[in-house]
């Protein structure tokens, strides 16, 4: 399955506070610093973790803001890309991060001194889930409509047993935004209908944690 890269930066933390100037001065002429952006979420004052902001204005790929934040001193993480104009598809969004991960470790000032770790753009079902609960979700899809997600009872009884079986996997706490990627590109689902159903997942797993906890 298709997904959002991750990537972070580890260094120490004098390092990780000289990254954003060695990256705005090395960084090749598609990419500049948003100081204004930065002075910004400064003076919001909502914000805990510090912000930096670069502009890629190159053609490989849409133009856009790749932020920056600092959650730990010696870690910066890419929290978001913001295209300047529509929405970013995966293989964009992908795109414009590998772009900054290797247009920025070929600085030689930073290059060999900071770790980048940036995760794979592909993940198994089988991450999020339990094989067996992946078989009680294909069996669900494989028999339901898509015009009327879990509303009759025979779709019901199948998709009540796989929230069953993935509440009850500790090793695989299942989220409501992967339960939707899932459905929609490995199950076929149309995106509104997978967001109910990921809706209705996330408060049954919630009830049966509940009643759980309640009555152990």
């Amino acid at each position: 399955m298709k997904v959002y890269r991750e990537l972070s930066i580890d260094a120490s933390p004098a390092q990780i506070s000289q990254f954003p100037d060695l990256a705005a001065k090395g960084l090749p002429a598609h990419w500049s610093r948003d100081l204004q952006a930065e002075a910004a979420r400064r003076e919001n004052g909502i914000y805990r973790h510090p912000l930096f902001a670069f502009d890629y204005t190159g053609t490989a790929n849409p133009q856009a803001k790749l932020c920056l934040v600092q959650r730990r001193d010696s870690q910066l993480q890419v929290s978001n890309i913001v295209p300047d104009t529509g929405t970013l598809t995966e293989p964009e969004f992908n795109g414009i991060m590998e772009r900054f991960h290797d247009d920025v470790r070929a600085i030689p000032a930073i290059g060999a001194a900071y770790s980048f770790t940036m995760t794979t753009d592909t993940r198994s079902v089988l991450e999020f889930m339990s094989e067996e609960s992946a078989k009680k979700l294909r069996s669900f899809s494989a028999e339901a409509s898509h015009s009327t997600g879990s509303s009759h009872p025979p779709d019901r009884a199948r998709w009540c047993d796989f929230i069953i079986s993935a509440a009850s996997d500790a090793q695989h706490p299942l989220q409501e935004d992967d339960l939707i990627d899932i459905l929609v590109k490995e199950e076929g689902w149309p995106e509104f209908r997978a967001n109910e159903l990921a809706a209705e997942f996330s408060v049954a797993r919630d009830t049966i944690n509940a009643y759980r906890q309640n009555h152990q």
